[in-house]
Parts: structure tokens; sequence; C-alpha cells
């Protein structure tokens, strides 16, 4: 059996673990946990829930995303189980949890895919509303999540090229992780298109906004995976870069670092499917 993937096998459990926990726990919500893991949320789009049908549907909707992502996890983990089988066995560096990442970026797409797809659920005597316009990526996305993740993929690329062209051939594998977080960019491109075009129903306004909300959550936490692969592949060649006997390639030891941490701090203060909510609804920002 390849080294690596024996090497990995614990991770690769201890992730599987994780995930089914969590996504079993979410299955199960209900009472004190559910109202926590409701409140999260709206914590997170920057809405507050005025009526208690309201949490509960959506306390609902949590636990069949959870269910629905707790049957698929372990398909999902497949591909990083096969990439970690075909890694050379002597691989080494940040780059050796290559497998992880990919598996992550997978749980991604299939997580955000659920979120959309496991909308409220409607009987078929109720009245219902929907929106007149067909929403799309545009209307969820943020332009700077977007823009950015592109700026940051493409930066981790140029980086990886200059470190496999000086370093040689054992650096290939930088290479084939910027390939991968490029790939993983046009995957959340189309995933998110799809997913912003899915049919979209509700039994009033505040489900609709609510549903928009959800979405716009979901649709750019898609930019998760190409984000975190670029990032491998950049810290990567930052370390490889330090190791170097080629002083040339010494300043992406600070570069990469650099980039990685400004993005990080971006990241995390926005606040992207909020700012979707007030874009698509100004008469509620404050709800």
């Amino acid at each position: 059996m390849n080294s690596t993937l024996v090497a990995l096998l614990p991770a690769f459990a201890l992730c599987m673990v994780l995930a089914e926990v969590k996504y079993l726990m979410r299955a199960r919500l209900h009472g004190d946990a559910e109202v926590r893991a409701v409140l999260a949320v709206a914590g997170r789009v920057g809405m507050t829930i005025d009526r208690r049908e309201l949490g509960d549907r959506i306390g609902g909707r949590l636990r069949r995303q959870g269910r629905a992502m707790a049957f698929a996890a372990p398909f999902v983990a497949v591909p990083g189980i096969v990439a970690a089988f075909w890694m050379p066995a002597d691989t080494s560096g940040a780059v050796f949890a290559l497998p992880l990442w990919i598996v992550i970026a997978c749980m991604q797409f299939t997580e955000s895919s659920v979120a959309v797809a496991e909308g409220f659920r409607l009987d078929p005597d109720r009245p219902r509303v929907a929106n007149a316009r067909r929403r799309t990526r545009a209307d969820y996305a943020d332009p700077v999540v977007r823009i950015g993740t592109r700026v940051f993929v493409l930066l981790a690329a140029a980086i990886s090229v200059v470190a496999v062209f000086s370093i040689g051939a054992e650096a290939a594998l930088l290479g084939l992780t910027a390939l991968l977080a490029i790939a993983a960019l046009v995957v959340a491109e189309l995933l998110a298109q799809s997913l912003a075009g899915h049919p979209q129903h509700a039994r009033d306004d505040d489900e609709l906004r609510w549903d928009d909300a959800l979405r716009a959550l979901a649709i750019n936490d898609l930019y998760v995976a190409p984000f975190g692969l670029a990032g491998l592949a950049m810290l990567s060649s930052g370390l490889a870069a330090a190791a170097s006997t080629n002083s040339a390639l010494w300043p992406l030891s600070f570069v990469t670092p650099i980039a990685l941490l400004a993005a990080l701090v971006i990241g995390l203060v926005r606040r992207p499917a909020h700012r979707a909510v007030r874009r698509l609804w100004p008469e509620a920002a404050g709800a």
C-alpha cells in the first residue's frame, strides 16, 4: 500500500468521524440545540427571526441538510483517498496535505448544493410566493469574494509556476495543486450559477428573504474550495522557496504568507450573505 495513503489514513478517519458527528447532530436538532443552530445561521446572514414558526421552518431545513450530508459524506471522501493512493511515497512538506484538501473541497461543493436543493418544504394546498425575476450568480455571490478568489488563485498559480521551474521536478506537485485550485474555481463558478437559478418558492416574503439569505450563504461558501487549494499551493511554494539554495526565490517565502494572511483577514471580516440580502431586499435591510 502507498505509504502516503497509510500516513494519511488516521487523518482521513478523523475528518470523516468529525464530519459525520457534525451532520448527524444537525440531523437530530431539537430543543435548545435547534435554537442555537438557527440563531448561529441568523448571525452569519445578519438577520433576525421574529416568528417561532419561521424558526421551526429553518430548523427543519437544517435537519434535512444534515441527513443528506451524513449519507453523502463517505462518498465525497473517495476523491481524496484516490489522490492519496496516487501521490508519490516520498511526498513531504505542506503539499502532503493535498488529499485532505481535496476532500474538504468536495465536501464544500456537496454541502452548498444540498443547502440549496433542500429548501423550504411547501404544502401543495397552501399559498406560495416566488421572485418575479430569476436570480443569477451575481445576485448572491459577493463581488469581493468572487474577484478576490480569482486573483488569489491566479497569484498562487503564478507563484507555483515560478517555484516549479526554479526548483525542478521535485516541485511538480506544487504545479498540480495550483491546477486543482484553478479547476476548483471553475467548478465553483459553474455551480454558483446553477444553484442561483434553482427553482425558488416560499410561503411568504419573510421566508423568501430567508431563502435568499441561505442561498447566498451556500453560494459564497463555494469559494472556500478554490481558496483553500490555492492557499495550500501558495504556502507550499513559500516553504519550498525558503528551503531552496536559489537566493532569487527567497522573496517568495515572504510574499506568500503576507498574501495568504491578507486574504484570510478579508474573508473573515466580510459578511457576503448579509450584503446579498441588503442588495436583494433593501426595504428589509434592518430585518
